[in-house]
């Protein structure tokens, strides 16, 4: 996903850390968003509320930390 954001904006998105870097300094938080989505999915609902969430706060936080 960062890949094609990346792709899509045809550079590196600016900010320290990036994305991924966000997701390794606490990969419980992703592997529960997955879970979350993966329950839905069982239940016969694409549901993903919790990665969307997730994902909007730490590129926020990474493009944020750019304007400082």
């Amino acid at each position: 996903m960062y890949a094609i954001l990346c792709a899509g904006f045809k550079r590196m998105l600016p900010g320290e850390p990036t994305l991924p870097d966000l997701i390794a300094q606490n990969p419980y938080a992703y592997w529960d968003a997955l879970k979350a989505a993966d329950a839905a999915w069982r239940g016969g609902v694409v549901n993903v509320s919790e990665m969307e969430t997730l994902l909007t706060d730490l590129v926020d936080r990474q493009l944020t930390s750019a304007t400082r």
